[in-house]
């Protein structure tokens, strides 16, 4: 009997991608609004370049002409590693989008997640 090998990505079944998006080299870029299906709302997001930084911001959508508030926010350097905000008290069905600003032009790709228990 043969060992069988192990799956290259993990099962994501705790933390299944709402969206997922990269961006070429950009210093500012802003997602397409998504719905979330879960109370708490995660953005994995990584970028490359030497002596670059990221900063991150989760926005949702307020109700009537009240727009995107920033309701977490996060700076990581652009190491290629995953950076991480999350959000516990996101409302189902409730809207939101990410926002990315770096102090140089680098690729952005990121992963909005609802975090299942």
């Amino acid at each position: 009997m043969t060992p069988t090998a192990a799956p290259a990505t993990p099962p994501q079944a705790d933390h299944p991608d709402l969206q997922h998006d990269s961006h070429s080299p950009t210093k500012s870029w802003t997602t397409r609004s998504g719905k979330s299906k879960a109370r708490v709302l995660q953005i994995a997001a990584r970028c490359w370049g030497a002596g670059a930084h990221m900063t991150v911001y989760l926005q949702y959508e307020r109700p009537g002409p009240l727009g995107y508030k920033i309701v977490k926010d996060g700076q990581w350097d652009c190491t290629g590693a995953n950076g991480y905000i999350r959000m516990h008290n996101a409302k189902i069905g409730g809207t939101f989008r990410a926002y990315f600003v770096l102090n140089r032009k680098h690729t952005v790709e990121y992963w909005a997640q609802n975090w299942m228990p």
